[in-house]
């Protein structure tokens, strides 16, 4: 899961203080760290509140601060948060047989 830099700079500013904690220590992260830990508290209760709080700011305002926070990185024509929850397991269970037809 990754998030817009508009995002974090909003959890910092504006988010509650877990969001705002996690948003300043994340700095200091390495780059593969930083993803892999981002990912995690996104799908968390953290995650689930800064994107709740995120989406409440309205489509307009949310386009406004990513405008002002550019980041190259992210694809433009979102929202400033890509789910990728909604994805199915790419590893199959190790319990489960196949089904013979």
């Amino acid at each position: 899961m990754r998030v817009h830099k508009a995002v974090w700079h909003f959890a910092v500013t504006g988010g509650n203080d877990y969001a705002r904690r996690y948003a300043i220590n994340r700095l200091e992260l390495d780059d593969s760290m930083q993803i892999e830990r981002d990912s995690k508290f996104l799908r968390g209760r953290g995650g689930m509140r800064l994107r709740s709080a995120w989406y409440k700011l309205g489509d307009k305002e949310c386009k406004r601060r990513m405008l002002v926070t550019p980041d190259d990185t992210f694809p433009e024509g979102t929202n400033g948060i890509l789910d990728e929850r909604k994805r199915g397991s790419r590893i199959r269970a190790k319990n489960t047989k196949p089904i013979k037809l």
